[in-house]
């Protein structure tokens, strides 16, 4: 109360309701009350009257300048129905700590964790519409059924005294599943003992075949890596086919005999051809005639029999059109949690060469998140819109950033790209590739900054509050 009291912009109300007796308040015609009703947050919706309503959790605290910064949004951009903004965390003292810097509207990440937080701002007119909520975390779900006006402020406005965001309490998991249920999804979600969170599922197609397209030069052990997907993959809708950029007999004996009879493995010759990545994936999607291609390294090795269901099921999804893994390098660290656009003013893997044991900043690479990319490594995308899109460019970008623009221009058509934690694969990272070939040549390098040059200054699930030289999510500081 005194936070709201104490506010820069004084054109507020605040509304308090509970089931109990009530406490006395101070003497401010803005401060309205009743008490001892059945349905505290309808109580305190009857007495609101603003146009938009702020849901706070008791306990916490709003920054002094928070309703200015939600107003100035307002004025900016007057159609917004939803608001969220950064927070932290304050102790009895006062004290900060642990600021949350969030990425804009991320429609899947809302679905593994409450990210939005503790200060939410709704218009009245969708939050009367949509009726009865039992709390913020559902009534947000279902006023995003109704719209996708929704503004992130990249400011911390709200100080909390709860514990981390996200966790898997049983009302929110309920406002999951019954905005699963509404959504006619046809999807559900399973408890994962792994993060104390909850993993959202969802039906596998009826057509699920998927072409895993390997290409290869000959130089990492393919044999461990084709055992690993025919010894580790529990999903049987799918065929390997190996593009051979080699310049000898072994991959071509290798297919032709090691794996006779078992998974099959279809071999295209692509020997002593100049290496470019991006055309030899794309002439072997072109003998494809699944609805789903798969892009996967040479040097990866399976760890989760379930991986490829996992990206499936994702993939299948009309609204998505590209899903990455998680991929560890063999000492157990992580090499890939997704992508972020202006890293060291380009482009890099969040969280690369940190534990994974653990969790890192607030799990986000331990649940299913929106990302603008993910690495080429191991790349889900339906064959109907990689087609559509132009495949790779492998004009521009022969050796590197290809997988990267694929991505990047799947985003600018309106299709979202996914990473999910649950397809877990080991990746040695271009052990298949010689050293003058993982080089990427100074005009890919210059053409990729040319193209996305806006999207590596302001990469939409990357905070501008965090910082560009660092891929553990560190705040940023001046001059970063």
């Amino acid at each position: 109360m005194q936070s709201v009291a104490a506010q820069s912009y004084g054109k507020w109300e605040l509304c308090l309701t509970g089931r109990g007796a009530g406490h006395p308040v101070r003497q401010d015609t803005r401060i309205k009350t009743r008490w001892q009703v059945k349905d505290p947050w309808q109580a305190a919706l009857q007495l609101a009257f603003g146009d938009y309503v702020a849901v706070l959790e008791p306990g916490g605290a709003l920054a002094a300048d928070a309703l200015f910064h939600i107003v100035d949004l307002l004025n900016r951009e007057p159609a917004t129905d939803v608001i969220y903004s950064d927070e932290d965390c304050m102790d009895e003292a006062g004290r900060r700590a642990r600021p949350f810097f969030k990425p804009e509207w991320s429609p899947d990440l809302i679905l593994s964790m409450n990210y939005a937080g503790r200060l939410l701002v709704l218009r009245r007119g969708p939050v009367l519409e949509v009726g009865q909520s039992s709390h913020a975390y559902d009534l947000l779900l279902r006023v995003i059924e109704r719209t996708s006006r929704v503004q992130h402020i990249p400011r911390v406005l709200y100080h909390a005294t709860a514990e981390e965001p996200g966790r898997d309490h049983p009302a929110d998991r309920q406002a999951v599943n019954d905005h699963l249920r509404s959504a006619h999804t046809g999807a559900w979600t399973e408890t994962d003992p792994r993060n104390g969170r909850w993993r959202v599922r969802y039906p596998l197609p009826l057509d699920g075949r998927v072409s895993i397209i390997i290409p290869t030069g000959g130089k990492a052990d393919l044999e461990g890596n084709l055992q690993s997907v025919a010894a580790g993959t529990d999903y049987p809708q799918y065929e390997v086919v190996v593009i051979d950029n080699s310049g000898g007999d072994a991959v071509r004996n290798l297919t032709r005999e090691a794996y006779a009879g078992a998974q099959p493995i279809r071999y295209i010759d692509w020997r002593h051809k100049p290496f470019n990545y991006a055309t030899m994936c794309n002439q072997a999607a072109r003998t494809c005639d699944s609805p789903f291609l798969l892009f996967l390294n040479d040097d990866t090795r399976v760890i989760t029999p379930g991986w490829l269901r996992a990206m499936v099921e994702l993939g299948a999804r009309p609204e998505v059109g590209a899903v990455g893994a998680r991929l560890l390098f063999p000492d157990g660290s992580i090499q890939h949690a997704g992508v972020f656009l202006g890293l060291y003013s380009r482009a890099g893997h969040l969280f690369k060469g940190l534990d994974s044991v653990g969790s890192h900043y607030f799990g986000l690479d331990r649940v299913i998140r929106n990302v603008s990319a993910v690495t080429g490594a191991c790349l889900l995308v339906r064959a109907e819109l990689f087609w559509d899109i132009g495949a790779f460019d492998a004009d521009h970008f022969p050796v590197d950033s290809n997988d990267i623009d694929l991505c990047l221009r799947i985003g600018a058509k309106g299709y979202r790209v996914l990473y999910t934690p649950y397809a877990e694969l080991y990746h040695d990272e271009s052990q298949s590739k010689g050293v003058v070939d993982r080089i990427a040549h100074p005009t890919e390098m210059q053409e990729f900054s040319r193209r996305w040059s806006e999207m590596i200054r302001n990469d939409k699930f990357y905070s501008p509050n965090l910082s560009r030289r660092d891929v553990g999510c560190s705040p940023r500081i001046k001059g970063d």
